[in-house]
């Protein structure tokens, strides 16, 4: 029998399992991001002074208070747009804001007023700057 003269001559190289690229891992500007939280969220006292409020909806005491934005899909709203709210209302707001004023039965300009009440409580002008140097007491800003 003839020999074929399809048979290799040198062996197969040995190879890597593939792997799909990786994308790099985005640097982060600290001092941006520094700026973008005190134009969002305010200085560090109004965002203490905030998370010592009740939610403004179900008026819960705890902890688990945080900012919530009126408006702002993705990239949050400015910091006179801001109320404070338990995790499951600001959970609830993220669902859809004009679905979460008809249960809560405001309209959205209601909110609006709202967060404005609790940014002329802490001191925010309606330019945006904050006038206080020292967080006020226990606001009774309450619904």
């Amino acid at each position: 029998m003839k020999p074929s003269s399809l048979i290799r001559k040198t062996g197969l190289k040995a190879r890597k399992p593939w792997r799909p690229k990786r994308k790099p891992v985005r640097r982060r500007n600290p001092e941006r991001a520094a700026a973008a939280l005190l134009s969002d969220y305010g200085p560090p006292e109004r965002r203490e002074w905030f998370t010592s409020q009740p939610c403004a909806f179900c008026q819960r005491e705890d902890d688990t208070i945080v900012q919530a934005h009126v408006r702002g899909k993705g990239r949050p709203g400015c910091e006179r747009e801001i109320v404070p709210a338990c995790f499951r209302c600001h959970l609830l707001m993220h669902e859809g804001i004009e679905s979460f004023a008809a249960g809560q039965e405001v309209t959205v300009e209601g909110l609006l007023e709202l967060s404005e009440r609790y940014a002329r409580d802490w001191g925010v002008n309606p330019e945006g700057e904050n006038v206080h140097r020292n967080p006020p007491q226990a606001s009774s800003t309450r619904r």
